[in-house]
């Protein structure tokens, strides 16, 4: 059904019961790992930081004043600076393509195109209107799926009795990230999707540096069902009447 036309003239979008989506890439879903797990930018300094209940923040490092326990997202070769404790880190660990939930010929929008008119489609012998639509369409083919796994790290020092924070810390990421969970992400657009998540194992991690600095860590392994944006939008021409055949009888 149309809910919006006009000539065309104007330049704006027209829509037939669907719309224009926007696109989501790897570093929307890392953002959205970042705000699922409850993370919000820092009042001091641009970094990411989490209020834990019972979680004192660390102390300053490099001039910033920590208002909540900071959230840091690394790559799997990258380092941390360890001496900002507690924290989370969350890493991306592999990018798999989930083919299991591909449907080849899925399209995400099929809408009238920028500057398309509207027509109808007439019957040649009649000349009654048989359907009405636009000259042109703009067409999106689905997201290819795939899944990314994600590392959830949880840092803790065992010299500032931080070991009771370290579950605590871990309890909270276990409560926004359960066995069967959702990632929310916005994509170019700003509009906000979800997607499903499931956490793989929780595993225990302790460091012995020195008795004195004893890291305590906790690893929480994710994977998103997530989608890529790989296919570009097209557009294609519309039928905007019926072929005539003219013949003659000999």
């Amino acid at each position: 059904m149309v809910q919006n036309t006009n000539d065309g003239l104007d330049g704006k979008l027209l829509s037939v019961g669907n719309a224009r989506t926007g696109d989501v890439w790897i570093t929307d879903f890392d953002r959205g790992m970042l705000t699922s797990l409850g993370a919000a930018i820092n009042t001091v300094g641009d970094m990411y930081v989490i209020n834990v209940p019972n979680v004192s923040p660390p102390p300053p490092s490099s001039g910033i004043v920590f208002d909540g326990v900071p959230v840091y997202f690394a790559f799997p070769d990258e380092a941390i600076d360890p001496k900002v404790l507690p924290s989370f880190v969350i890493r991306r660990d592999d990018i798999v393509p989930a083919m299991s939930r591909w449907h080849p010929g899925n399209q995400q929008y099929n809408i009238p195109a920028i500057g398309s008119r509207s027509v109808n489609v007439l019957n040649p012998r009649t000349g009654d209107v048989m359907a009405t639509g636009f000259d042109t369409y703009e067409e999106k083919a689905q997201a290819v799926p795939f899944d990314i796994l994600y590392t959830v790290q949880i840092r803790a020092r065992y010299r500032n009795n931080l070991k009771v924070e370290a579950m605590q810390m871990l309890r909270f990421a276990m409560k926004r990230f359960p066995p069967y969970s959702t990632v929310y992400v916005r994509d170019s657009q700003d509009e906000l999707r979800s997607y499903t998540a499931f956490m793989e194992s929780p595993s225990a991690l302790d460091t012995r540096i020195d008795v004195a600095g004893r890291e305590t860590n906790f690893n929480l392994s994710i994977r998103v069902e997530a989608e890529l944006d790989l296919n570009d939008p097209f557009v294609r021409k519309a039928m905007t009447s019926l072929p005539t055949i003219n013949y003659t009888i000999p």
